[in-house]
């Protein structure tokens, strides 16, 4: 009902697993969509997400941790990061990409492999950067939900124990916003796929007794 009414789209849901349903319509018909955290939950629907941005579809999608103010200044504050911790409350599944986005803005990509050495609602996972940086990430369902951060670098730290919700989720719609103006979308598109592999190789390694999964694995 929306084809042709419409100059975009936002998506702005949390369960991964029907995102590609949900948002093929308008991508085939070359409406720009912003697509919520996560922009997928599993591997196949990640296949078609990948084929339709290498058709130029314009597609953006992204935790807005990525955008918080505190994690901007540590990007900038914390040099030379050896290694992170990341707290969060609800699901691996479903708020797992929020940490990793905001860890990701501080200490950029190259992931190589992910071990999830928690349980379900409980997890704890390890990411191992391909130049030997280090993370933990934890999402506990019955924790109140927060945003906990911390990075520790050879010549600074920084911990942040809170976000500013409303300004980051700002941030994000005015990069959506110059993304229809422009035509490119501001986040690195091969960004996004690898944090959501992370997501992915995450429940993997729980599924399979807290196995290594490495990146390259995925799709």
């Amino acid at each position: 009902d929306l084809m042709g009414a419409v100059d975009a789209v936002i998506l702005s849901r949390d369960d991964g697993e029907n995102h590609l349903r949900m948002a093929a319509p308008f991508i085939e018909a070359g409406i720009p969509i912003l697509i919520d955290k996560p922009l997928t939950d599993n591997a196949e629907d990640l296949k078609q997400f990948v084929a339709y941005y290498e058709a130029g579809k314009p597609i953006m999608s992204c935790s807005s941790t990525r955008y918080g103010g505190a994690v901007c200044q540590a990007k900038e504050q914390v040099t030379q990061v050896l290694t992170a911790h990341a707290i969060t409350g609800k699901y691996w599944r479903t708020y797992g990409i929020h940490i990793i986005e905001a860890v990701y803005k501080v200490m950029g990509p190259g992931v190589k492999s992910v071990q999830n050495v928690g349980e379900e609602g409980k997890e704890i996972v390890h990411l191992h950067w391909a130049d030997d940086k280090h993370a933990v990430l934890q999402s506990f369902k019955d924790i109140h939900y927060a945003l906990h951060l911390g990075f520790y670098g050879t010549q600074a730290s920084r911990v942040i124990t809170e976000g500013d919700a409303y300004s980051s989720f700002r941030a994000m719609l005015v990069d959506f916003v110059q993304m229809l103006r422009t035509g490119t979308c501001p986040i690195d598109w091969h960004e996004t796929v690898e944090t959501v592999k992370i997501v992915v190789a995450g429940q993997l390694s729980l599924e399979n007794d807290h196995a290594v999964v490495e990146i390259a694995d995925i799709m």
